[in-house]
C-alpha cells in the first residue's frame, strides 16, 4: 500500500515532456531544415512537410539547406538522416532497408529521417497522415485539417513496412505525387526520384513469347515449344523447359534485357497467360518428380537466376506461381534472387480467404511457398472481369486479406484493378 502511494507521488511529481507548440495563431517559431547534400527525395520530404504544414496551421514554415554538422538544437524540423543523427535518430544503426523510418518529436525539436531512397519522404507523409489527420483519398481529393493551435506530443515512432512492393493499377493509382503519399512504389506509378522512385520491373509478366517468339522460331525449332499429346504447338504454347537450348537462349535474352534496362532490378520469366505446358517425356518426368508444373519452370528459372547472379547481384527474376504452376514443387526451392508471385485468380472473393472453405487449397499453396521462398509476392484481383464497370463486393476482404499474405511471409503485393477505365 505505502510502496503503491510512493509511486503515484512520484509520477504526478515527475516533469511532464513538453509539447511542442509548431504554430499558433498563424505564426511558428519552426523552421525546417535538410542537408545541402540531401536526396531529391529528402529536399521533396521538406518541402511537402512545409506545404502541408502551412495549409494545416496557416504559418509558414520555412525551408532551409544546411550542412549536417550545423544541424540547430531548438525550435527545428530536422528532415533526412543526416541532420537527425544530431539528435539521436540515425537511420545508419537501424535496419530501416528503403522505406524504413524515425519520427521522434522531443521538446523544441521534431526530426524525421529514414532509410534511402523512400524512407524520408514516407515518414514525413506518415506524420502528416498519422499524427495531423492528412488524408489523400485520390489525386483530386484530399482532406486537411484546420489546427490552431498546432501542438504535438513528445512521441517516437520507429516503422519498417512489411511489404517492400506495393503496387496497384487503377489510373488514378498512377499519379505520382498521390501514389508516394500513400506509399505506393510499383513499377505502374509514375514516381520519379523526387518522389523517391519505385520498384521498376524491366520486363513485367508472361514473357515466354518475348523470350522465344513461336512466329520466329517454331518452324526451324519445333522443339524449342509445348508438345502437347505428342505434338509441337506454335500457337499459344509454352516453352520447352528442359530443352537446353531454350534455357541457352533464355540466359542470354534476359542478359540482353539488363543492358536494355539498366535502372531495373526486376525482370519476369514466366508463362504465357494460357495452359499448354510442355508435356514431352523430359518436362513430364519433371513434373512428376515435383509433383506439380512447378517443377520444370522453377528449375528453368533457378537456373536463369543463377546465370546472372553473380553480375548483377540486385537484380531479381520474377515468376509466376499461376493456374497449372500454383501448387509449389516437391524438391525445388526458389533461389534467393527469384521472386515468385503468387496468383489468386481462381479465388472467390466475397469472404476472406482464410475463412472461405472454397479458398482452402490456395491457402495451401501461399502457407507451402511462403516456408521456402525468400521474396514471394502476390498477384491478388480487385476487379471482376465479367462485371468491370460495376464496384467490386471485397471492401470487408482486403485487409483481412493482406494481413493473411503477410502473416505466411508474403513480401510484395500487386493488387490487379480496373486498369481500363476511370471506373
Amino acid at each position: 500500500m505505502l510502496t503503491s502511494l510512493l509511486s503515484l507521488l512520484f509520477l504526478q511529481a515527475a516533469p511532464q515532456p513538453q509539447p511542442l507548440v509548431l504554430a499558433e495563431k498563424g505564426k511558428t517559431e519552426y523552421t525546417i531544415y535538410v542537408e545541402k547534400n540531401a536526396t531529391p527525395a529528402e529536399k521533396h520530404a521538406a518541402q511537402e512537410l512545409s506545404v502541408y504544414l502551412t495549409r494545416i496551421s496557416g504559418a509558414a514554415f520555412p525551408v532551409k539547406e544546411i550542412k549536417s554538422a550545423s544541424a540547430p538544437s531548438s525550435h527545428s524540423i530536422l528532415v533526412g538522416p543526416g541532420l537527425a543523427a544530431a539528435v539521436g535518430v540515425d537511420p545508419a544503426k537501424e535496419t530501416l532497408g528503403a522505406e524504413g523510418y524515425i519520427i521522434q518529436a522531443q521538446p523544441n525539436i521534431l526530426a524525421i529521417a529514414g532509410g534511402r531512397p523512400r524512407g524520408t519522404l514516407y515518414g514525413v507523409y506518415d506524420f502528416l497522415h498519422y499524427r495531423l489527420g492528412c488524408r489523400w483519398l485520390a489525386p483530386d481529393c484530399t482532406v486537411i485539417p484546420k489546427l490552431d493551435p498546432l501542438v504535438i506530443k513528445p512521441f517516437r515512432r520507429r516503422y519498417v513496412p512489411p511489404l517492400e512492393y506495393r503496387a496497384t493499377d487503377y489510373p488514378n493509382s498512377r499519379d505520382a505525387d498521390w501514389a508516394a503519399r500513400n506509399h505506393l512504389n510499383g513499377t505502374q506509378t509514375r514516381c520519379d526520384e523526387k518522389r523517391g522512385g519505385k520498384i521498376k520491373y524491366g520486363r513485367f509478366v508472361h514473357t515466354f513469347n518475348s523470350i522465344l517468339n513461336p512466329e520466329k522460331y517454331f518452324k526451324t525449332h519445333p522443339e524449342y515449344f509445348s508438345e502437347i499429346n505428342g505434338k509441337r504447338v506454335g500457337g499459344r504454347t509454352q516453352l520447352c523447359l528442359t530443352n537446353p537450348e531454350v534455357l541457352k537462349i533464355a540466359i542470354a535474352t534476359v542478359k540482353r534485357w539488363i543492358k536494355e534496362a539498366p535502372d531495373a532490378t526486376i525482370f519476369s520469366v514466366s508463362q504465357n497467360d494460357w495452359h499448354n505446358y510442355c508435356t514431352c517425356s523430359k518436362c513430364s518426368a519433371v513434373a512428376k518428380e515435383e509433383g506439380s508444373q512447378s517443377g520444370p519452370l522453377l528449375r528453368f528459372v533457378n537456373a536463369i537466376a543463377a546465370a546472372i547472379a553473380k553480375d548483377h547481384p540486385n537484380v531479381a527474376i520474377d515468376t509466376l506461381a499461376y493456374q497449372y504452376t500454383r501448387k509449389p514443387p516437391r524438391l525445388t526451392k526458389p533461389l534467393p534472387n527469384v521472386i515468385v508471385r503468387l496468383c489468386s485468380i481462381e479465388c472467390c472473393f466475397c469472404h476472406p480467404l482464410e475463412s472461405d472453405p472454397y479458398n482452402a487449397r490456395f491457402r495451401s499453396d501461399t502457407k507451402l511457398w511462403g516456408k521456402v521462398c525468400r521474396r514471394l509476392y502476390v498477384w491478388d484481383y480487385v476487379i471482376d472481369y465479367s462485371h468491370s464497370i460495376q464496384p467490386f463486393p471485397n471492401l470487408y476482404v482486403i485487409k483481412p486479406n493482406i494481413r493473411f499474405f503477410i502473416r505466411n511471409g508474403v513480401k510484395g503485393i500487386y493488387e490487379e484493378a480496373n486498369y481500363f477505365s476511370r471506373g
